[in-house]
């Protein structure tokens, strides 16, 4: 259970005294205001695990894109060739409503592009930060069974490395990196 806090009448009259102040100014009105057209219809038709009306500054990323089961089931290349496929198949003969479909079908392909690429930038960064740490403790806590012999002082005491509980490594890790072990 959280913590209880007490609030006296007078505490109570000051915040309500703001209230109009804030009225359309706060951080959640302001992500309101950039619903995107169709939020309500969508939340409506059960597109989202969350109901209408929750601001969608409250809503994790992620959770506004449609179908993203999919994203996660099949992949972006899958639907990026699925999108792709679409736009091979009509281009140069489009219809009516095709125009659209095409238009949407293309921003897809691009959309996945974008968003691989993203990931395999973030992936490479991941990589080549996890590269730098050279220090043996983080070695040691990645592979221990490599590490076995590594040998630490802690709380004027020598223990081996891998042997210590995983709170202490972390915390021993934590000080190496900032320097005050």
């Amino acid at each position: 259970m959280g913590t209880r806090l007490s609030v006296t009448e007078e505490e109570k009259d000051k915040l309500f005294s703001i209230r109009d102040f804030w009225k359309g100014k706060t951080v959640t009105d302001r992500m309101d205001a950039w619903y995107p057209d169709g939020y309500e219809d969508w939340c409506a038709i059960g597109a989202s695990s969350y109901f209408t009306g929750v601001p969608i500054g409250d809503l994790p990323s992620g959770h506004l894109i449609a179908g993203y089961p999919k994203v996660i089931n099949q992949g972006y290349a899958a639907i990026r060739e699925q999108a792709q496929g679409w736009v091979d198949a009509h281009r140069g003969d489009l219809m009516g409503n095709d125009v659209e479909k095409y238009l949407f079908y293309k921003s897809a392909v691009v959309v996945c592009d974008a968003a691989t690429a993203m990931i395999k930038h973030y992936a490479r960064v991941c990589y080549d930060k996890a590269a730098k740490y050279t220090e043996p403790v983080r070695k040691a806590k990645k592979n221990p069974e490599a590490h076995r012999d590594l040998v630490v002082r802690i709380a004027g005491f020598s223990a081996y490395f891998v042997e210590l509980y995983e709170g202490i490594q972390d915390d021993l890790i934590r000080r190496t990196e900032l320097d005050l072990a």
